[in-house]
């Protein structure tokens, strides 16, 4: 493990931050940010400032998303961006909880767990531009858009897989598992095709590309709307299935395997 992410990491344990995480957790406390100023060929050598960072000057600010076991930037697979760094952390836990949360229900790792989690990352990290920075302002300021659409997804999985740990002698039919499950992995895979292409826009200020972000769940491929439009529909029978099978005044009869082949 390199000597940022342990770094990190052992400061966070220090200060209490990392969570068991929730969706709706509090913003942790943070001592220090780090800056990007888009010249560093590595995370390793950004500027580390040991302060609050509501006294940096930045553009906007970020959590950034690295592949497992590096944090050069060619690795760098998504941000979460934002206009304030508490915004970009808090969602990058609620967001993490979403991962974590994934992997204890179907005891297994998402879809291109090892190129796309949200384990190596940095944060928060000040961006500082020195051309367009009132633009970049402009088209971040716009982010939170898609974000409150995706969190109303992935608060309703959260929530479902807190009503499962809660109720862990109850059994999880396989209908309602396999529902859930098409239901989690289609989310990430939208969540994290915009964090991939939210990253663009540190290289790419242009609006165009906003457009698609706030329009498009990834490079203008079908608006957010109509990406998220399939879990719209399933969410409601989710939720019926979910009271029927763990509603405690409806308590399901745990079938016996049948013996008569025996």
């Amino acid at each position: 493990m390199n000597k940022l992410i342990f770094g990190l990491a052992f400061s966070w344990v220090l200060a209490g931050l990392v969570p068991a995480v929730r969706a709706q957790q509090a913003p942790p406390r943070v001592t220090h940010y780090y800056i990007d100023d888009g010249t560093a060929f590595s995370a390793e050598d950004f500027g580390r400032v040991a302060e609050d960072p509501a006294r940096a000057d930045a553009a906007f600010w970020q959590v950034q998303l690295y592949r497992e076991g590096s944090l050069e930037r060619d690795s760098a697979w998504g941000a979460i961006s934002g206009p304030d760094w508490k915004s970009v952390l808090d969602q990058y836990y609620r967001e993490l909880t979403f991962e974590q949360d994934y992997r204890k229900l179907f005891r297994q790792a998402p879809p291109q767990y090892k190129e796309r989690n949200y384990t190596n990352h940095v944060a928060p990290v000040a961006i500082r531009v020195k051309k367009k920075a009132r633009q970049y302002k402009a088209l971040v300021a716009q982010l939170p858009t898609v974000s409150t659409k995706l969190n109303k997804h992935i608060d309703f999985f959260v929530s479902a897989n807190k009503t499962v740990e809660d109720n862990s002698d109850v059994l999880m039919s396989n209908e309602l598992r396999n529902q859930l499950k098409n239901y989690a992995t289609e989310l990430m895979r939208i969540t994290k095709n915009f964090r991939n292409a939210e990253l663009e826009l540190l290289y790419d200020p242009n609006p165009l590309l906003m457009e698609n972000l706030i329009r498009g769940d990834y490079r203008g491929k079908g608006g957010i709307d109509e990406a998220l439009a399939p879990l719209e529909k399933l969410q409601p029978a989710l939720q019926q299935l979910l009271t029927k099978e763990y509603d405690p005044e409806r308590p399901i009869p745990v079938q016996q395997p049948d013996s008569s082949n025996n």
